[in-house]
């Protein structure tokens, strides 16, 4: 299982940190494996293109796909997308000087009121950026976080630098583009594996 069910999860982060990446593969993962009921909502408030890449997959994909710039139009995609088993909400990259569309965003998740809220981290961004961007987001509530691009990174230490550090609970890697798969669950075992894996 990729998770659970019935939920709403925001995924929020930095630019360039693969959010949207991540939410078609948990899309993807539990529309095709889990056979669950999907919704994407896209938020974006810079661009009106800013969700076509999610919309296009959600075609694909079959599942129902808003996009949304006021909080008006959050309720009325949240009310719309009421009966599925699982909504993911997909927000744009903010940077650490942008907080007129950071305070854009927090207005929008607060509307959306998600369920879980997992800031998404490149594993190659240097600690001390991983840091400032978990305190920068640290007013919404994340409490998880997702590491993606494992795999473009040398040692897999980093997990246990990331999670000891930032002290958010790890609950997806990433480890490349294709979607559905290269995402994985973070359970203790696997992250073992990853980690230290066992000798041929």
């Amino acid at each position: 299982s990729i998770g659970p069910t019935a939920r709403c999860i925001a995924l929020v982060g930095p630019p360039g940190g693969g959010k949207s990446t991540t939410i078609a593969k948990l899309a993807a993962q539990y529309r095709l494996r889990e056979r669950r009921t999907v919704g994407l909502l896209s938020l974006d408030t810079q661009r009106l293109d800013g969700g076509e890449p999610l919309r296009r997959f959600a075609e694909i994909l079959g599942v129902q796909h808003f996009s949304a710039q006021t909080i008006d139009e959050v309720k009325r995609a949240s009310g719309a997308l009421a009966d599925v088993e699982c909504l993911l909400i997909d927000t744009p990259g903010v940077g650490p000087r942008e907080q007129g569309l950071f305070a854009r965003v927090a207005a929008l998740l607060r509307a959306a009121r998600p369920d879980e809220l997992h800031l998404v981290l490149p594993a190659h961004f240097a600690l001390s950026a991983q840091s400032r961007a978990a305190a920068a987001f640290a007013p919404l509530r994340v409490s998880r976080m997702v590491l993606t691009h494992l795999d473009e990174v040398a040692g897999l230490g980093v997990l246990l630098n990331a999670a000891q550090r930032l002290n958010l609970g790890l609950s997806y890697v990433t480890t490349g583009q294709n979607v559905p798969n290269d995402i994985e669950k973070a359970c203790s075992r696997r992250l073992a594996e990853l980690i230290m894996p066992a000798k041929s």
